[in-house]
């Protein structure tokens, strides 16, 4: 990832002396930073008054909390937040290539042997087209067999991108149920509307379970009766699609370090102001999801007499 942000720079500076205007190396808002050991993003800048971060080293020497590691990059460098897309895109490649790869290779051997078979039974082919079939089905199925180890040697893509208590929470146990929220109003930034808490789930075309490009959430100052919220709590509420089409939507995308312009599947969920909502207990017991309540079930008629 260094070695392309560098070829990066360097493609631009060519550029630059030859009077060629480029888009800017860096973003000129602030930005969050993302840990390369585990993906956690740290939102708050390390030296308030400095939303470019100039002295960046600060902020580095923090470890992260999500796996304690010191391997910070700021997302703010349009060269290092490309260089992760694209190490992220050539996973997604490697991992989708699987399937065709695998039906690849068996195609290959099976045409091989169904040719060495025929030559040995029949005697009907040429032994300049048994050596020339062999050769092609053998370096397609050395091809397609690279492929298939590449894969393998992928690691199953998680979240890349995520600013939450945890990625995968279960509710196993309501703990009250219609309670009203209140807060300071504050607004969801991809959709816009109101919202006294808000999350974020950004995944790719085809992207299942814990495969995230961006999992992100602010529960703001969120409070149920009068108390507040805990900070490992989970937002659940109904999931709305929404397109990034603002400009605000399209510099969040970007202060996380995603690329706007990619396809994107984004969808929200709010807490909007006057709700009311439901908690339970995680099924792991780190913390309290919130959710809409449900209608409770009717009950049966009574029985005449």
């Amino acid at each position: 990832m260094d070695a392309e942000a560098e070829a990066r720079r360097v493609a631009r500076r060519a550029l630059h002396r030859g009077g060629v205007e480029v888009e800017p190396t860096q973003l000129r808002f602030a930005c969050a930073q993302q840990c390369l050991g585990c993906g956690r993003l740290a939102l708050a800048p390390a030296h308030p008054g400095d939303p470019m971060r100039s002295d960046a080293q600060g902020w580095r020497r923090l470890p992260c909390s999500g796996c304690g590691a010191n391997t910070w990059v700021d997302l703010a460098q349009c060269e290092s937040a490309a260089a992760l897309r694209d190490a992220e895109r050539r996973e997604i490649e490697l991992r989708r290539g699987m399937l065709p790869a695998i039906a690849g290779l068996l195609a290959s051997v099976g045409l091989v042997v169904f040719v060495l078979v025929a030559a040995a039974t029949v005697w009907l082919v040429t032994p300049p087209l048994v050596a020339l079939v062999v050769a092609g089905g053998l370096a397609s199925a050395a091809f397609s067999l690279r492929r298939v180890v590449a894969g393998l040697q992928t690691p199953r893509r998680r979240a890349w991108r995520w600013h939450v208590p945890t990625r995968e929470a279960v509710a196993a146990r309501m703990l009250s149920r219609d309670e009203p929220a209140k807060g300071p109003v504050g607004v969801a930034p991809i959709s816009g509307r109101a919202a006294l808490a808000w999350r974020v789930e950004v995944r790719y075309p085809g992207d299942r379970g814990d495969a995230f490009a961006l999992l992100d959430q602010d529960l703001g100052q969120l409070e149920l009766v009068g108390a507040p919220v805990p900070a490992a709590s989970t937002i659940e509420t109904a999931a709305t699609e929404v397109e990034a089409e603002s400009e605000d939507a399209r510099r969040y995308l970007l202060s996380r370090g995603l690329d706007p312009n990619d396809s994107l599947y984004v969808v929200e969920r709010i807490i909007v102001p006057g709700a009311r909502v439901s908690v339970w207990e995680d099924r792991d017991g780190a913390g309290v999801i919130l959710r809409e309540p449900s209608p409770l079930p009717a009950l049966p008629a009574a029985a005449p007499g």
